[in-house]
């Protein structure tokens, strides 16, 4: 019942072949049980029959017959996934809360040293003739615009604007982002493909956020490198966008803390490390899900699940 299918499907099959964490977790587990003939409490990630995943926890230890043989192994696996999500949006809330503290005192603290600065490089700029110095002030004005970026994002975060939910298709809101996204250079490099279902219902959504998001996810791509699919369909009272692209990837730490605020995988000055943590609470705050699954060296897939009815408290905190 765990995994959706009957007791034929699963008996025979190897426990290997549900290890959604990839091999090298499978032999720790392997190789903890091996070393002291039981595991206990080894959380990891089980992959169903229809893609999705599930957090479990695993005791497990040898069968052993009369002269101390190993005849077999038993385990008992426990569905946490409801659990982690309750820990993670804990966790989440709380930095949420931390986060908005920063915004505040970094708005007011920055934002006139900031004013001042920017102002006085403009001023330097048009009566120096030394180019080295002109040089010298323009990165001065980009670093300058990308701090204010950075405050603008948290207290976008922290105090989101006022949103009105209204029905709008999933087709403009992708076209829209991949229009948008075309002004960047790295995205124009890149080949990007969509693929809407054409009798997908309309949703219930803050437009112009959901655009973010996309837009957010595309850029992201972008910067993975490689080619980007979009793919939207329903089902089960859920839209399903995915963003599969055939990047880098990313390791198991880096998925640990994709949502994170601050954290970016990316090398690059221009990111501030709050663009998934945003997207991930703008599609909460729709009643959806954001979810990630990654390969080092085979490319990543974020999916956006939206809800075909957003939830009433959903529609109170975009207000």
């Amino acid at each position: 019942r765990m995994f959706g299918c009957g007791d034929g499907e699963m008996i025979g099959r190897p426990v290997r072949a549900l290890w959604a964490c990839g091999p090298r977790d499978f032999r720790t587990f392997r190789a903890r049980l091996v070393r002291s003939g039981r595991v206990e409490n080894y959380e990891t990630e089980l992959a169903m029959d229809n893609g999705a995943r599930l957090v479990v926890n695993i005791s497990a230890s040898f069968l052993r017959g009369a002269a101390g043989e190993v005849t077999g192994i038993l385990a008992v696996v426990k569905d946490v996934t409801s659990l982690r999500r309750l820990h993670e949006q804990i966790v989440r809330s709380e930095r949420l809360a931390a986060a908005g503290l920063l915004a505040a005192g970094v708005a007011h603290e920055v934002g006139n040293p900031l004013t001042c600065i920017s102002s006085l490089a403009q001023v330097l700029m048009a009566r120096a003739s030394d180019k080295a110095i002109r040089r010298g002030l323009e990165d001065i004005e980009v670093h300058v615009g990308r701090i204010e970026r950075i405050v603008q994002d948290l207290t976008r975060l922290t105090r989101p604007t006022p949103a009105t939910l209204r029905e709008a298709s999933v087709q403009d809101l992708v076209d829209t982002a991949v229009s948008l996204s075309r002004h960047n250079p790295v995205v124009r490099r890149m080949r990007v493909n969509s693929v809407v279902d054409p009798a997908l219902p309309l949703v219930r959504v803050a437009p112009d956020h959901l655009v973010q998001v996309f837009l957010n996810l595309i850029l992201n791509a972008a910067d993975a490198g490689g080619k980007l699919t979009i793919r939207a369909t329903s089902a089960d009272s859920m839209i399903r966008v995915t963003f599969e692209d055939s990047g880098c990837g990313m390791t198991a730490e880096q998925m640990r803390h994709l949502f994170d605020p601050f954290h970016s995988t990316k090398n690059s000055e221009n990111h501030s490390g709050l663009g998934l943590f945003v997207s991930h609470e703008i599609v909460r705050q729709h009643g959806g899900d954001l979810l990630a699954e990654s390969q080092p060296g085979v490319g990543s897939t974020i999916t956006v699940m939206l809800p075909l009815e957003p939830l009433p408290l959903a529609a109170e905190e975009m207000a």
